[in-house]
């Protein structure tokens, strides 16, 4: 499937669906316990959010298998993204006239994805996302929208402080 910059996040109920076109890519969940289930491709998996001062998070499948981990080092607004084949990215917080989430291709230092982080109340807001290329043919980048998405509302439904994360950005 060709996924381009008409990608659009959707909520349904309480799930968010990400839309090319009418085409579903991605359903997220809400958060239980730390642990927010997904679907793609048919295939259930689920992210695992950090606890307490942890800012690691984790894709996994049914089986248990990790999928990716995304590490960032304490009070860092970079974090590295290790796949399960060894392919590494990277995902920094960044104020860019709005809080940003960017996704870089560290093989080649290309931004991917960027997510603008919308700020105040949770309600009925959606992050905008930039697709940084025009055609984008990996399944890796699927997997890098759901962590992105977690993040976000993961930032968005625990109301975190606004302020700390523009912090961060400068960390």
């Amino acid at each position: 499937m060709k996924i381009d910059s008409t990608l659009v996040w959707k909520q349904e109920a309480d799930s968010w669906v990400l839309q090319v076109g009418e085409d579903r890519l991605i359903t997220i969940g809400k958060s239980k316990e730390g642990v927010r289930p997904f679907f793609l491709e048919n295939r259930s998996f689920y992210l695992t959010e950090p606890k307490g001062l942890s800012k690691n998070w984790i894709i996994k499948n049914e089986a248990e298998d990790t999928i990716l981990s995304l590490k960032y080092k304490f009070w860092s607004s970079k974090g590295i993204i290790n796949f399960k084949d060894g392919s590494h990215y990277e995902c920094q917080y960044k104020n860019l006239k709005y809080l940003s989430l960017v996704f870089r291709e560290l093989k080649y230092g290309d931004d991917l994805i960027t997510y603008k982080i919308p700020s105040g109340a949770y309600t009925g807001l959606k992050p905008e996302i930039i697709v940084h290329k025009n055609e984008v043919f990996t399944d890796k980048l699927l997997f890098l929208l759901a962590i992105g998405m977690g993040q976000v509302l993961h930032e968005l439904e625990n109301q975190l402080d606004f302020t700390t994360l523009i912090l961060l950005t400068t960390a």
